[in-house]
């Protein structure tokens, strides 16, 4: 529904600098609605400018009346950050015969991604806005020095998000692995659903798995998670933190933590994983 199309930008009396351009796609057939869901995020970003974990635009470029937000380029995709590390890890299912790659350098490294992703919800969530999608595509990472900086990209107001869960409902377009029990049951899509994906993130990152990797079809990661399984703790996930990700995980969504709290525990934690042994 949206895209990114890379680009170059002039500035005058500057250097000129490549960008990305956010669009809705010319041949979508939901082309005004993503209209309306790219406003929703203007919006929002308006909103929380100032916010180190949200990605935030340069400016915008009106093209046929519409604001299209434009990023600086490049912006590193969680994703790709991952794949820059030489740690392999294969699933358990022969089925499956994926390997992830994983990158663990420092705890103190992922600790710095993981609270600026609970970080950057919350602020969302005060701002009235839904994360949708959130997965190792959708954080962008940047560096500021030494340090990393995690960045939420995909996102909109509450009720934009929920039309275009409706939307991929309707379309069979669910990524089950990584949705909320209640979303799958009624389209309920919540603060405490961002949770629950957040923390399926989490486990994704330390684990360098695919979440539910033991389940080949998405009917069965469906019935298990509906049943209340849980995924084991990755061998190099430290206690707290896996107690934490099965606190996020609680069937009934009033029980889950805020991720204010996430933010909050997180920040308690000296680390959240092991050192790792290949270090």
């Amino acid at each position: 529904m949206l895209f990114r199309q890379r680009g170059r930008c002039y500035f005058d009396g500057r250097e000129s600098a490549e960008i990305q351009l956010m669009q809705p796609r010319t041949n979508s057939t939901q082309r005004e609605f993503a209209s309306k869901y790219l406003e929703g995020q203007i919006r929002i970003v308006e909103k929380l400018r100032k916010i180190a974990n949200i990605e935030v635009p340069l400016g915008f470029a009106i093209q046929q009346g519409l604001r299209q937000p434009v990023f600086e380029y490049p912006a590193l995709l969680l994703s790709d950050h991952l794949k820059g590390g030489a740690r392999m890890y294969e699933n358990v299912d022969p089925k499956l015969k994926h390997t992830y790659e994983n990158l663990i350098a420092y705890e103190s490294e992922t600790k710095a991604i993981f609270c600026g992703i609970s970080s950057g919800l919350l602020h969302l969530h005060e701002a009235g806005a839904l994360l949708y999608g959130l997965n190792t595509r959708s954080v962008l990472i940047h560096k500021k020095g030494e340090d990393l900086i995690a960045k939420l990209s995909s996102f909109s107001e509450a009720p934009l998000v929920a039309q275009r869960d409706q939307m991929d409902f309707a379309e069979g377009k669910w990524d089950v692995r990584r949705l909320a029990p209640e979303t799958m049951d009624s389209l309920e899509h919540t603060c405490k659903s961002d949770v629950w994906a957040m923390a399926i993130l989490f486990w994704e990152i330390i684990s360098g798995c695919e979440p539910f990797y033991a389940f080949a079809r998405d009917n069965e990661v469906e019935a298990a998670i509906k049943r209340g399984f849980r995924m084991e703790k990755p061998s190099d996930c430290k206690p707290k933190m896996y107690d934490l990700m099965n606190q996020c995980w609680m069937l009934d969504p009033e029980n889950r933590p805020t991720a204010l709290k996430v933010t909050e525990e997180l920040s308690k934690m000296e680390n959240v994983v092991f050192r790792s042994k290949t270090q």
